[in-house]
């Protein structure tokens, strides 16, 4: 995901409508989408995550606006944001919160895509230490039979 490690990638995840791939494209906002998830990315340097978050922030609005003016909903309580780097570049961003289409996101240290955990550092420990523990169960069940 992450090429540059001195530059810090930021990541909101949401459920949005057919459009948002050109409402993005204005902004200069990256889009995956995988059947009804989306995810808005942009790659900056620490030092620029201000700037990034407001970007990333417009372009979420303007998707809302479009989306209420055309019937599908924007699912905020669904929406997940968070920034990829290193430990020391995730020192310099100073962001706690993302405003999306009127409602408060708050950064996460974990987020799930596609039911893979990923966390800021793209260690995976969390996503290791459920998957084993998953294994592990599974292990004890097919010992019971």
């Amino acid at each position: 995901m992450v090429t540059d490690w001195d530059n810090t990638y930021i990541n909101s995840q949401t459920v949005i409508g057919s459009c948002h791939v050109v409402i993005a494209g204005h902004h200069g906002v990256g889009v995956h989408s995988y059947a009804d998830d989306t995810q808005l990315f942009l790659h900056t340097c620490a030092e620029n995550s201000a700037t990034t978050f407001t970007c990333l922030q417009i372009c979420i609005d303007d998707v809302g606006e479009w989306m209420s003016a055309n019937r599908p909903k924007l699912n905020t309580g669904k929406t997940q944001f968070t920034c990829l780097s290193t430990r020391q570049q995730l020192a310099k961003v100073d962001a706690t919160t993302l405003s999306a289409n009127g409602s408060t996101v708050d950064l996460l240290c974990n987020v799930t895509c596609l039911g893979v955990t990923i966390d800021q550092e793209l260690l995976f420990a969390d996503h290791v230490r459920r998957l084993s523990g998953q294994c592990f169960y599974w292990l004890r069940q097919i010992r019971v039979i």
